[in-house]
């Protein structure tokens, strides 16, 4: 091996290793890994895969001690199934890159809507979509905006990566189109469990799953019937209960931003200025 590569920092780890930023939720993993040399040696506890932003050149090999060199465009993606081994390095200050760790639970919902399922995934496919890129600018700016990242609104972004990628590897063989269908009392339920829970983190999994309901089709269903994606209408009743509770109460404003399931107050803050135009501060002293 190349005596610049750094030494090995993970051997047989259950787990995908960080080499950055990371973001969790009970579903997913998703991880900003950093331009610098790295060496790693793992298993996949679930489905695996990273997402270029930039071309990269490093050394991989996939259940085998075959090592291979691999030039990879920016916004391609390489997918690797659960239980395969992974041993991977590189001597370049290569660009930063997308890694993702999905479990098979979250993955079965987006197979079910498709003609593929988790034993036949390929191992280390490239894929490449003009829509990857736009994953990938989304979830950057999601996973380096500071304090107050929504579980949801990862969750969403994951949802349709999978998506767009299952349908690359389905080679042109078209789903059965999936018809939004939310009735009254399915969407008071959902907003119900909202209300109920706004203090608490919320995941797409969690809405769907209040009225028995594939992650895709209640995500479709939602914003057909309301008009906003399940997201989006969390962080409007959260700034809704918040800037009730400033304008109606003295309860301090850190405790009102953990009531309402901001992760601070400063991320309530931000949300009001991009939201409101306003700090809440602002909305105490004009009440």
């Amino acid at each position: 091996m190349n005596p610049h590569v750094p030494e090995r920092i993970f051997k047989d780890h259950p787990e995908m290793p960080c080499l950055g930023q990371r973001f969790a939720t009970d579903q997913i993993i998703i991880d900003l890994n950093e331009a610098k040399p790295f060496d790693v040696d793992f298993l996949c506890p679930d489905l695996v895969f990273s997402l270029q932003l930039g071309v990269r050149d490093y050394s991989i090999g996939i259940n085998s001690d075959r090592i291979v060199r691999r030039t990879i465009p920016a916004g391609a993606i390489t997918l690797t199934p659960e239980s395969c081994t992974i041993r991977a390095y590189t001597e370049n200050y290569d660009p930063e890159f997308l890694a993702f760790s999905i479990k098979g639970e979250f993955v079965e919902e987006v197979l079910a809507e498709s003609n593929l399922s988790l034993g036949t995934l390929p191992v280390a496919p490239d894929l490449r979509h003009p829509e990857f890129l736009i994953f990938a600018d989304l979830l950057k700016r999601f996973l380096t905006g500071g304090a107050g990242r929504s579980p949801i609104y990862a969750e969403t972004l994951c949802l349709g990566l999978l998506h767009t990628m299952f349908s690359e590897l389905e080679s042109g063989t078209q789903s059965p189109p999936i018809t939004p269908s939310l009735s009254d009392k399915a969407v008071s339920r959902v907003l119900e469990y909202v209300e109920a829970h706004l203090a608490h983190p919320i995941g797409l999994q969690d809405l769907a799953a209040v009225n028995n309901q594939r992650m895709r089709t209640f995500s479709l269903a939602f914003k057909e019937r309301t008009g906003l994606a399940p997201y989006a209408y969390v962080l409007k009743r959260r700034v809704e209960k918040a800037r009730e509770l400033i304008c109606q109460t003295d309860i301090p404003l850190v405790e009102i931003a953990y009531e309402c399931g901001f992760s601070s107050q400063a991320h309530m803050t931000s949300v009001f200025k991009q939201k409101l135009g306003v700090t809440p501060g602002r909305v105490r002293q004009d009440r």
